[in-house]
């Protein structure tokens, strides 16, 4: 009785901490102005340092560069019966409700949108490597150091804390350049 009472505690604490804000993605929340680079805090523009393909450009989906024409871009890339997209479906949800008109979200869930999510995972895993769920990519346009207007994006996978998403959007709308 005492093993089986053991087990549910450690259950319930592993719930807890899978489920916990603490255990989110909050990569960069707390910064502001960010730049394009190729680490964790930058936008990128070509593959990212984790990326086997670090450094080496790639054509964006037709869809993204449409929708990039009236602004910045979420996509939210899951499927059903994964823990981890359940916990970032109410996130997403509100993050878009808060930016709606001036962002396009895509919400690309499993066996409906089948293209588009392959798509987002071929181009968009920011390690290149087994695509995981969820996926979270921000697109936008701005200016590089040389003054050209250039796409730039970030992914992650996992939960992305509300915090993150919004500070990362609030970049990429503060530094969004429409195309000339």
């Amino acid at each position: 009785m005492l093993v089986v009472a053991i087990m549910v505690v450690v259950a319930a604490i592993g719930a807890t901490m899978l489920l916990s804000p603490t255990n989110l993605n909050d990569q960069g929340a707390n910064l502001s102005n960010r730049t394009i680079g190729s680490g964790n805090t930058n936008f990128w523009t070509t593959y990212p340092a984790t990326h086997p393909n670090a450094g080496a450009s790639f054509a964006h989906p037709s869809w993204v560069l449409q929708a990039l024409q009236d602004g910045p871009v979420l996509i939210f890339a899951h499927t059903i019966g994964c823990a981890a997209c359940a916990q970032q479906i109410p996130i997403c949800q509100a993050v878009n409700a808060s930016y709606a008109g001036q962002i396009s979200y895509f919400d690309l869930l499993e066996g409906e949108n089948n293209e588009r999510l392959v798509q987002t995972a071929d181009v968009y895993d920011p390690t290149g490597e087994v695509h995981y769920v969820p996926l979270i990519v921000i697109a936008s346009q701005m200016k590089d150091a040389s003054n050209n207007t250039v796409i730039v994006w970030h992914s992650w996978e996992g939960v992305v804390s509300q915090s993150a998403l919004t500070s990362w959007l609030d970049d990429a709308i503060d530094h969004f350049v429409p195309n000339p």
